[in-house]
């Protein structure tokens, strides 16, 4: 059960912090059960969902295990899963909003205007299909960077950064990945696609 408005602390007098930086596991399970819950609520507060807060919080304590040896005293810690939570937390709530627009601008391109009549609604429901399909087939390198780039939003620079890999790989999978969909999807699918990663 997640944890919700006490604030945790450690207490220095009981957290041994040399075991946890020398490696102790014991020393971090210690850590895990006080903030592991409060940080998944910090991250809800802040309208992320509990799947990807619960998410963010795990990876912000391994992030700290893998780091523990940088802190000499307690209250860093505190400090540390914190900001990386709330970092982290803002990350998705900007992607979701970019997957949103990119959604709303895909919609506005295929109907152009706001009453679509009924055949409008099934081509638009057709082209979501036939592209989401074509993308769920691709290398998974490729798969990779065109999610990203088309409902993420994200720009060469963010995928690269994101991935490890450099910008000029970023631009080789998603181009290999546009020149199979393009034998995949149909001509106005495709055309839709290649006006959505111009935009």
């Amino acid at each position: 059960m997640i944890k919700t408005a006490a604030e945790p602390a450690l207490n220095p007098d009981c957290f041994d912090l040399q075991a946890f930086r020398i490696g102790d596991n014991e020393a971090f399970k210690t850590l895990f059960r006080t903030y592991y819950g409060p940080l998944c609520y910090f991250s809800q507060k802040m309208n992320v969902d509990r799947s990807s807060a619960e998410e963010i919080a795990e990876d912000a304590l391994v992030k700290i295990w893998t780091k523990r040896n940088a802190f000499s005293h307690v209250q860093a810690i505190k400090a540390f899963l914190y900001v990386t939570v709330k970092n982290a937390s803002l990350n998705v709530l900007r992607s979701q909003q970019r997957e949103a627009r990119r959604r709303n601008r895909y919609t506005d391109m295929l109907i152009g205007h706001d009453e679509p009549c009924i055949e409008e609604a099934i081509i638009e429901l057709e082209t979501v299909l036939e592209l989401d399909r074509a993308i769920a087939s691709l290398p998974p390198g490729c798969r990779q960077v065109i999610t990203m780039s088309l409902y993420q939003g994200m720009k060469v620079k963010e995928i690269a950064c994101q991935l490890g890999i450099s910008q000029s790989t970023v631009l080789t999978q998603r181009q290999k990945g546009v020149d199979k969909l393009r034998k995949l999807l149909s001509t106005r699918t495709f055309l839709v696609l290649q006006a959505l990663l111009l935009h």
